[in-house]
């Protein structure tokens, strides 16, 4: 069989195949250009778990008349400047966004340049230009409208799930997003019904605060080596879902779901909760550039570490280190049976979860339990009034917040039996 070269129209088809996987995954890069473009409120609208209608408008930097073309090429992009992939502070650099979104779908770019006069708009349908770019109506930063997903490529309808499942989806793109992007108000709508509403904070622990579980439950971890800095905040056992999704894992600024570091948590925790039970964690690991690699992954969701061990032992050891001073903190006459043994080497752990053939983080019999959970059971006097809540001096978070949580999706449709 004679070998041929695939058009360009077939090859940014397949491409985005690898890209667009399903509406999320328009969501998540229209909403992570909009953060790289240094918005301070983004807006999401969706119909039909994204199927029918996605936009997304931002008041950001918003891209000049000359660029919007250009902005629809593959492997065109503002946001890399080194040329060896090393230092990559921005979410996306590749340039596949915007064509990948375009060869599947119908839509429309509105932009208006910050400092121009003018704003300007164009439009594709299935990969290819439709008209001319021509001038629109738009006050400031950026408007996108995705249509009709997946309609030249109709196959890949059949594999998406319900609608809720799809909403859901996108529910925890825009949740992660917004908890590390804690500057910038983010509201995400479907139809006519608020999915999430996150306004401006100034800190991440004030973000956190805006679910209501954590205000009250919540506990600091701090961690540093080798140049490795870990911050963020965690729950007392007693705050656990049945799920992962409210364990929350960012990388230089980058959401991320990572095995490593879900193991390292849930090592952390396997004393205190079930071993069907998911703690609720948001923890930021701060690592040079040159010892993470973003570029593994199409949609930049996963990550490769140089040092696998180190990282686990330093997000297992801050989480351990936390919860052992919440007990020391007790006064109860216990510190000595409260104490954690964390000289274990990284191979020693890594033999004591093999050792469970029924699953990598079965809860373990412990001696402390019944001492670890009564002292977490008990009401804890130094957080009942608001300024102790608030005890790393930040500002209280802004009013007017809505977050629905998994349990709430109920507002969506319910998919047919």
């Amino acid at each position: 069989m004679a070998i041929i070269l695939l058009d360009t129209k077939t090859i940014n088809r397949i491409a985005a195949g690898e890209v667009i996987e399903r509406p999320a995954s328009v969501v998540k890069e229209l909403v992570e250009n909009a953060i790289d473009a240094g918005s301070s409120e983004i807006e999401i609208k969706i119909e039909s778990g994204g199927r029918n209608l996605i936009t997304v408008t931002d008041d950001g930097n918003g891209i000049e008349k000359e660029d919007l073309e250009l902005a629809f090429m593959r492997h065109a992009t503002s946001k890399l400047s080194d040329n060896e992939l090393i230092e990559i502070k921005h979410l996306g650099f590749r340039g596949e966004a915007l064509p990948s979104i375009a060869a599947v779908s119908r839509i429309k770019l509105s932009s208006k340049a910050r400092g121009a006069s003018e704003a300007w708009s164009i439009s594709y349908e299935g990969g290819e230009k439709v008209g001319e770019v021509i001038p629109c109506s738009l006050l400031e930063g950026t408007y996108i409208e995705v249509r009709d997903l997946f309609f030249v490529t109709p196959n890949r309808l059949k594999f998406l799930k319900t609608e809720r499942a799809e909403t859901q989806a996108i529910v925890d793109i825009v949740n992660n997003l917004a908890m590390i992007n804690y500057s910038i108000g983010f509201t995400l709508t479907s139809g006519n019904k608020k999915l999430l509403k996150y306004v401006k904070q100034t800190l991440l622990f004030n973000r956190l605060c805006e679910k209501e579980e954590f205000q009250s439950n919540s506990l600091e971890v701090k961690e540093e080596e080798e140049g490795i800095k870990l911050t963020g905040h965690i729950c007392k056992p007693t705050i656990s879902r049945g799920n992962s999704t409210q364990i929350y894992t960012f990388v230089n600024g980058r959401p991320i779901k990572d095995n490593l570091l879900v193991g390292a948590i849930r090592y952390a925790y396997h004393d205190f909760i079930p071993s069907d039970r998911y703690p609720f964690t948001a923890l930021h690991l701060e690592i040079p550039y040159d010892q993470v690699d973003v570029n593994v992954h199409p949609n930049k969701s996963e990550v490769r570490f140089q040092n696998k061990k180190l990282l686990y032992e330093i997000v297992r050891r801050g989480i351990i280190k936390t919860l052992s001073t919440r007990f020391a903190a007790g006064g109860q006459g216990i510190e000595e049976e409260l104490t954690f043994d964390d000289s274990k080497s990284q191979e020693q752990v890594n033999s004591e979860e093999k050792k469970n053939q029924k699953g990598f983080y079965e809860k373990r019999p412990s001696l402390l339990e019944n001492h670890l959970m009564k002292e977490f059971n008990a009401p804890d006097e130094r957080r009942q009034s608001l300024p102790e809540t608030f005890k790393y001096g930040e500002s209280l978070p802004q009013k007017g917040t809505i977050v629905l949580e998994r349990e709430q999706i109920d507002l969506i449709e319910k998919p047919q039996q």
